[in-house]
């Protein structure tokens, strides 16, 4: 399963891939918890194409449903909103929860710097 310790922004990735990386890490909780697609649907109150379209990272994780997915998957809620944080803001992840914001924050925008010089 994804960890909290292991910053997705570090690895460079685009905005499609953080909401991969956040799908890979329901499934895996999902997976871990015996769940289908259609019990985390039932449980969190969206239709089973919902959850895959998450779980593929095709559609982001909705704010308002990250209490609900973390009751569901019987994870933590601060650590599911930090995961989830992570990977959709890390400006913000780093100024909340990083001893040195700054040097995150120039971290993070250097890979996507470099990205662009990629494209």
């Amino acid at each position: 399963m994804p960890s909290i310790n292991s910053p997705i922004y570090d690895r460079g990735h685009s905005g499609a891939e953080y909401r991969q990386a956040m799908g890979r890490y329901i499934r895996g909780f999902r997976i871990a918890g015996r769940m289908t697609q259609t019990e985390v649907a039932n449980a969190v109150g969206v239709g089973k194409a919902t959850i895959s379209a998450i779980e593929l990272g095709r559609l982001a994780l909705p704010p308002e449903r990250y209490l609900q997915f973390a009751e569901a998957l019987g994870v933590d809620a601060v650590e599911f909103v930090k995961e989830a944080l992570q990977n959709s803001n890390p400006w913000a992840f780093a100024v909340l929860f990083k001893d040195n914001p700054k040097a995150e924050f120039r971290k993070i925008n250097n890979r996507i710097n470099s990205r662009s010089a990629e494209a």
